[in-house]
């Protein structure tokens, strides 16, 4: 999810992450991971995500909820400094 939001976005800091497992998560088995930011206000970012088994992806295994949160220009400086943006 933070992959997610890095694209769009400065980076952010995660002030709350909420994981809820549907169903247990298959050893060796190929996975899919979707992430959307789904709001912006102020320095707040909402993001949400899934991880789906690749052979089934209309059934969770798990989802989340995130809310990130841009530092101020002054402690973005050094907090991120040597970071790149995620491509």
């Amino acid at each position: 999810m933070g992959r997610a939001y890095a694209t769009v976005g400065p980076p952010a800091l995660t002030l709350k992450l909420e994981m809820r497992y549907r169903r247990p998560v298959p050893l060796e088995t190929r996975l899919v991971l979707t992430a959307e930011v789904i709001e912006v206000a102020e320095r707040r970012r909402s993001v949400r995500g899934t991880i789906c088994a690749e052979a089934d992806l209309d059934r969770p295994l798990v989802e989340a909820d995130g809310l990130l949160v841009v530092p101020r220009p002054d402690q973005s400086d050094s907090l991120f400094a040597g970071v790149s943006r995620a491509e």
